[in-house]
């Protein structure tokens, strides 16, 4: 897992989620029509990656931080935290094994999508880019999903 202690608990958890998330979106090089996205899919995990994107996160969570919505800022925190060591332990468990790393991959594609759709919604009053970003990243996990 990507090394991000050097941050805050928010945006090392973020972090940790869209570097994690890099792992598995990785464009299929025989799949022509998903192969028309690349620049899209570069580009949306590099802007998420950015300092307005995550100072315009962490301008959202300081409410979170303390007081009468910390606990459910701590959610939060354990969704975008178990993210990374999910997909860890489906790298274990799918092993050299195409099939079960498919539906593994099929699964973490759309726990990412919801992840993400989880941060939109739970920062109500977002700026549109940092709102934008989002879509952009969850809409990217639902292209590698195929439903």
């Amino acid at each position: 897992m990507p090394e991000t202690s050097n941050y805050g608990p928010f945006r090392s958890a973020w972090l940790g989620f869209v570097d994690s998330s890099a792992v598995l979106l990785v464009p299929d090089p025989d799949d022509a029509v998903g192969h028309q996205y690349s620049q899209f899919h570069q580009n949306v995990l590099l802007y998420v990656k950015t300092p307005e994107f995550l100072n315009g996160l962490e301008d959202a969570w300081k409410p979170f931080m303390d007081g009468p919505y910390d606990k459910a800022g701590k959610l939060l925190l354990l969704e975008l935290q178990a993210f990374p060591h999910a997909v860890q332990a489906a790298q274990i468990e799918a092993g050299n094994h195409t099939e079960k790393k498919k539906s593994l991959w099929r699964r973490l594609f759309g726990i990412g999508s919801t992840t993400a759709d989880s941060v939109e919604k739970f920062f109500k009053e977002l700026p549109g880019p940092i709102k934008l970003g989002l879509i952009a990243l969850r809409e990217l996990f639902d292209m590698f999903k195929g439903d």
